[in-house]
């Protein structure tokens, strides 16, 4: 399974979007600023709809009228690729960002977004702790780029794309109350090395944390029940431990995650609702059975209470150097006794499988 990186990658899902566009638009006058402004906009039953902005930069002013016409929609890609926009102040009026058509979002590619002002009156957003809001669902719709953005507790839903290409972001902190993770939400965050998952989120989705090579550990708390397709494919994971509660696992979850060396499933085998290729191109022992912490049985690096061959496997690759192992495992891991861990432990562990010898 490839994957490759959205800024050329998504160049032909951008094309789609803008055919679906056209074809949407067809029928209504399309009408430019005569004022300059930076914007692109149409007029249609009364009301004022922008289409797309350009040349804008620093703290954007959306207007509230244009050509007499309240401004209520922004529509999907107004914001494309606006690098030098630093903030974005929102007036009562508008009471949509329509992304139904949008593979990425309203602000797809606007690295530089660190701040929102939304009206007070304004009836379906608001801005708090540097991220814009729907107010009648909860849903995060963009978050700013900053290295701990502060999310706030009346976050239901992270959106998709809501911290897309935030390169600045090193640690985030889901407040108690979100329920999924959207997605997208988090690819492409270069520098985030740490997330902290509440209890109550039920679905991390499609490609959350892809391209994310700085994260190398998450917790996937007891409530998640679904996880999409690539969902950290490509990140820098190096264990993660899924909890028996997963109904679903998608297509190359950790497709691509170089540096994985395990995958500790508290579910005794495979449940039926996984893709086959969850795993797909990927290095990672799966452990069944683990129970979620380390007894310190003698020889059980897996964690599952017992000694067998996936216990050998862990031990022969720390010896040949392609696995690290945590300290908790290397406590188990010293079977004969003489300070080192080499290959003779992990003979005695194979022998112990195959009922030639006995441990402890």
């Amino acid at each position: 399974m490839k994957h490759t990186r959205k800024r050329t990658a998504r160049g032909i899902s951008f094309l789609l979007t803008l055919a679906l566009l056209a074809g949407a638009l067809a029928c209504l006058p399309l009408t430019a600023s005569a004022e300059g402004g930076g914007f692109v906009y149409t007029v249609y039953e009364g009301e004022a709809i922008i289409l797309q902005a350009y040349g804008l930069s620093g703290e954007v002013v959306i207007p509230s009228v244009l050509d007499g016409a309240p401004v209520t929609t922004i529509w999907d890609f107004a914001f494309y690729n606006c690098k030098g926009m630093t903030g974005l102040v929102i007036p009562e009026t508008v009471r949509a960002f329509r992304e139904e058509d949008s593979t990425f979002g309203v602000f797809f590619g606007c690295d530089a977004l660190v701040r929102f002002t939304v009206s007070e009156r304004n009836p379906s957003y608001y801005a708090e702790g540097d991220c814009l809001i729907e107010k009648a669902t909860g849903r995060l719709i963009r978050g700013g780029n900053l290295p701990e953005p502060m999310i706030p507790k009346g976050v239901k839903v992270i959106g998709d794309w809501a911290f897309d290409g935030c390169d600045r972001l090193t640690r985030v902190t889901l407040p108690e109350g979100v329920t999924a993770i959207g997605d997208g939400a988090f690819s492409n965050c270069d520098n985030l090395k740490s997330v902290t998952v509440p209890n109550s989120v039920k679905s991390i989705g499609t490609s959350a944390f892809v391209w994310c090579r700085a994260l190398e550990n998450v917790t996937i708390p007891n409530g998640v029940t679904h996880i999409g397709n690539t969902a950290f494919a490509c990140s820098g994971l190096t264990e993660v431990t899924l909890p028996k509660g997963i109904q679903a696992m998608g297509k190359g979850v950790f497709s691509t995650c170089r540096n994985l060396s395990a995958v500790y499933c508290n579910a005794a085998s495979q449940p039926t609702g996984w893709s086959a290729d969850w795993m797909a191109d990927c290095p990672a022992v799966v452990l069944w059975g683990h129970n979620g912490s380390f007894s310190g049985l003698l020889g059980d690096l897996g964690g599952n209470g017992g000694i067998d061959a996936t216990d050998y496997l862990f031990l022969k690759r720390f010896c040949l150097g392609t696995l690290a192992l945590t300290d908790a495992q290397k406590a188990v891991s010293d079977i004969n006794g003489d300070g080192k861990i080499n290959s003779l432990d992990y003979l005695l562990i194979k022998r112990h499988v195959l009922g030639t010898y006995k441990i402890g």
